[in-house]
């Protein structure tokens, strides 16, 4: 039985102002970008949300449906709308900067009622970010998920404009002992982790104070990835050549979405990932660093590019 893999959190819109000085809305948020690219390469992917009853929150269910994701962990709330980031973009590198809008956001309506058993079968992996945990409810509920997951992706994705001072590393280090894959971008190091005298040891120095994780998988922007292994082992994919930057938003989000999937497909995404040979992992980091660039040549996270597209991405890179 393939494992099903979930994803918890928030769906937004985000709002750009283009070069013409007209207004973009594109629905995304981390969690939905995950699991979206996700399964282009797994097929059996589940939302936990919330969504109001408003045009946005529509928008967003269609975008759900059209990449196929599963809807049955999905609540809906009448009394709340669809959250929404204003987005700006530098248009030499392509980084983005966000202003959340949380009132009434639908996302912050999860309970841990919504939060079933039954939708956890066994060898269920969950994805978890801290953007979402700005109330009771929905840490009790991510709690609960939490404690129901066989095994647990962490992106805590620095959010500094939405949580005070020092808030969302505590709240990142309260999550981490239940991580088994970490995913941190080199920008985020020095808010999140007690840095050492190179990022490498930063990241190897995690591992005996957190048993259960596993693997760090560490983005770098224009350097790739790195992947950091309880065994010491430290694997590197060099990034791939865009032509046409666009904008980074979701390139880190569909780049472990890629290597989640990948392991799954793999029969990795377990006690197995540390029996796993090099070269394995380095396929995955390749693959990941593939659908990340692809997401930094188009607008926006969403609709990720499609497996036609992805599929002839790789076969060019092969050919060069």
């Amino acid at each position: 039985m393939p494992t099903r893999l979930i994803a918890f959190g928030e769906v937004l819109e985000d709002q750009y102002t283009d070069a013409y000085g007209k207004a973009l809305h594109l629905i995304g948020g981390a969690p939905l970008n995950f699991l979206a690219m996700a399964r282009r390469i797994c097929p059996d992917c589940h939302l936990l949300t919330c969504l109001g009853k408003d045009q946005a929150s529509e928008t967003a269910l269609r975008m759900i449906r059209r990449e196929r994701i599963e809807e049955d962990m999905i609540s809906f709330d009448p009394d709340s709308v669809l959250g929404y980031t204003s987005v700006t973009v530098d248009k030499s590198t392509g980084e983005r900067n966000f202003t959340f809008h949380k009132e009434h956001a639908s996302f912050l309506s999860v309970r841990p009622g919504d939060i079933r058993k039954k939708d956890f079968p066994a060898g269920s992996a969950l994805y978890v970010g801290t953007t979402s945990l700005l109330n009771a409810d929905v840490r009790k509920a991510m709690e609960k998920a939490l404690s129901l997951a066989s095994f647990v992706l962490f992106d805590p994705n620095r959010r500094p404009t939405l949580f005070a001072r020092d808030e969302q590393r505590r709240l990142m280090l309260s999550i981490l002992p239940k991580a088994d894959i970490l995913k941190i971008a080199d920008d985020e190091i020095d808010d999140f982790l007690e840095r050492k005298e190179s990022i490498s040891q930063t990241m190897l120095s995690l591992f005996p104070l957190y048993p259960r994780l596993k693997a760090i998988f560490l983005t770098k922007g224009r350097k790739g990835i790195s992947l950091y292994l309880r065994d010491e082992r430290r694997l590197t994919a060099p990034s791939i050549r865009i032509e046409n930057i666009v904008d980074s938003v979701g390139c880190g989000d569909a780049a472990f979405g890629a290597f989640a999937g990948y392991l799954i497909s793999k029969e990795l995404l377990n006690h197995r990932l540390l029996l796993s040979d090099d070269q394995t992992l380095e396929k995955g980091l390749y693959l990941a660093n593939v659908c990340g660039g692809l997401v930094l040549s188009q607008r926006g996270a969403l609709p990720m590019p499609s497996r036609g597209k992805l599929h002839r991405a790789l076969m060019k890179l092969k050919e060069e």
